[in-house]
């Protein structure tokens, strides 16, 4: 497989990926937690980041 084309296909799965185990992380951290709240703007802003880079 040639280098853009294996970019092309791996890179929206580590994203994806990523996006689901931080959200996932999210989801199970307690209502007030403040590490729940990090969590969910490395969420927000890995979401944003691929959004904006023009790879969805």
């Amino acid at each position: 497989m040639t280098h853009p084309l294996r970019r092309a296909v791996w890179g929206p799965v580590r994203v994806t990926t990523a996006i689901m185990v931080l959200a996932a992380a999210v989801a199970l951290m307690p209502a007030g937690s403040r590490l729940g709240w990090l969590l969910a703007w490395l969420l927000l802003g890995l979401v944003a980041g691929y959004a904006l880079s023009g790879s969805a």
